[in-house]
């Protein structure tokens, strides 16, 4: 499903879902793009269910192979949904390290391609996504995305669940912007956990400088499950290890700078993998170029968190004290995070005739 706008101005009208469940796979998407001078349409939905999963590759009769990503796009200049790692932040260096001058890793974004036609040259604002669900799960190198390669502005993901939101095998939700103003990513799930394993990112690129490009999450819970890896990492592996949250400036991660935009504020009742950083590395990073704000009750992210195990656990040599009462107080919490965590109703649908 797609709407695409090869001129100026607004084509046609928003994209707007509303079903009990909604599977996205095998290289298939719902799209909204613009290859011209106009801007791409927004895409709504609404569903108990969202599952993104997978990709599908084609052969035509010249032999020639094409991949394509399942997900939701909104764009302009790429027509198709990117794969899982295009675009993403790689190291410049075959080993692993500091640059001399400026004490940041020496890093690069990769372009951001797609299968099919695409445009640097083309201008305008990307559209808007919005989900509402019970349950989002992406997995598998699916993609929730807004992009755009020109000038003008990526647009804005917004999800809200009353459930879990699960990103697995490299999937990503992403907001990504090439000369232009970058795009913001804001989910809430108080209820819930919002959960990464096997290299997914949560991440905000914009290669300029600019007050844009923003994460904020209110969860529940925030997990990364840790993936083994073989032997020691090196050269643009490191980077993709792990699972990250990134909210980044190109220039400003290059010139070592802090900027007014490239923030995450993140509001969860516990953290569990994740550490805060000021540099890219090979594990589960929260970074921003910009400034880190966490409402957590009494954890500090720069002491590691807690780590999960990658392997099962023998549980048999295990033993429980039994439980001493104690007297309890409960965890602080500012009324900021409060405030921006209200409970999320499950979406109620009118009965069938």
């Amino acid at each position: 499903m797609s709407t695409r706008n090869k001129g100026e101005g607004q084509s046609g009208q928003e994209i707007k879902l509303n079903a009990p469940r909604l599977e996205i796979s095998g290289g298939a998407g719902i799209i909204a793009s613009s290859l011209g001078g106009g801007n791409s349409n927004d895409i709504k939905i609404e569903a108990d269910a969202i599952v993104l999963n997978g990709s599908n590759t084609f052969v035509d009769r010249n032999n020639k192979s094409t991949t394509l990503t399942s997900g939701i796009l909104t764009s302009v200049g790429i027509a198709n949904l990117p794969a899982a790692g295009s675009g993403r932040l790689i190291q410049e260096n075959t080993v692993f390290g500091a640059s001399p001058t400026t004490g940041v890793i020496n890093t690069t974004l990769q372009p951001l391609t797609s299968p099919g036609q695409s445009s640097a040259s083309a201008r305008g604002n990307s559209g808007n996504i919005s989900l509402r669900v019970d349950r989002l799960d992406i997995t598998d190198g699916a993609q929730l995305i807004t992009a755009i390669l020109g000038e003008g502005k990526a647009g804005n993901v917004t999800v809200e669940s009353s459930g879990n939101i699960r990103l697995a095998g490299q999937a990503g939700i992403r907001a990504d912007s090439g000369s232009g103003q970058g795009g913001s990513i804001e989910l809430v799930n108080p209820q819930g956990v919002l959960f990464l394993r096997g290299n997914s990112k949560i991440s905000a690129f914009s290669r300029r400088v600019g007050q844009d490009g923003n994460i904020t999450i209110n969860t529940g819970f925030l997990v990364s499950a840790p993936s083994p890896v073989n032997g020691t990492p090196t050269g643009d592996n490191i980077l993709n290890q792990g699972n990250d949250i990134f909210a980044i400036s190109l220039d400003n991660l290059l010139k070592g700078g802090r900027s007014l935009g490239n923030n995450v504020k993140l509001t969860a009742q516990g953290v569990l993998g994740f550490k805060y950083q000021t540099q890219p590395t090979a594990g589960d990073d929260i970074l921003a170029t910009g400034n880190v704000t966490l409402n957590l009750p009494d954890i500090d992210p720069s002491r590691g968190l807690t780590v999960l195990p990658t392997g099962p656990i023998d549980v048999s040599q295990k033993s429980i004290a039994p439980a001493t009462p104690t007297a309890t107080t409960a965890a602080p919490s500012s009324p900021e995070a409060t405030a921006a965590c209200p409970p999320i109703p499950p979406i109620q649908r009118p009965p069938t005739a």
